[in-house]
């Protein structure tokens, strides 16, 4: 990974603000989460993260989709099956923080 898990960790944190703060304006809200996410993927350069965002981005949102249908739980504002257009960009993000957690757990000494 070129980004530091501290830049990670501040990516993290953006990924909270914005929804935070603009989760209710749920289209704008997916631009920033998306444009976010290219800075990411630009950054690191790698195909094979991109792809893990892709896949993060479809799947995440599918489980929520069937969760949502069989009313485990409900967002206030939807765009599609029930989930907000956020949740896509989010979810790719999720996997993008996750492989990064995982790279610098396995490069510490025990």
């Amino acid at each position: 990974m070129k980004l530091s898990f501290t830049r990670y960790g501040v990516f993290a944190l953006l990924n909270l603000a914005i929804i935070s703060f603009y989760g209710s304006s749920q289209y704008f809200a997916a631009l920033l989460i998306f444009v976010l996410s290219l800075a990411v993927l630009f950054a690191e350069g790698n195909k094979k993260l991109f792809f893990l965002y892709v896949v993060s981005a479809i799947c995440g949102p599918v489980a929520e989709m069937i969760a949502v249908y069989t009313g485990h739980w409900t967002y206030a504002v939807t765009f599609i099956f029930g989930v907000p257009s956020w949740l896509f960009p989010l979810w790719g993000n999720a996997g993008l923080f996750v492989v990064a957690t995982w790279s610098y757990i396995s490069k510490r000494k025990n």
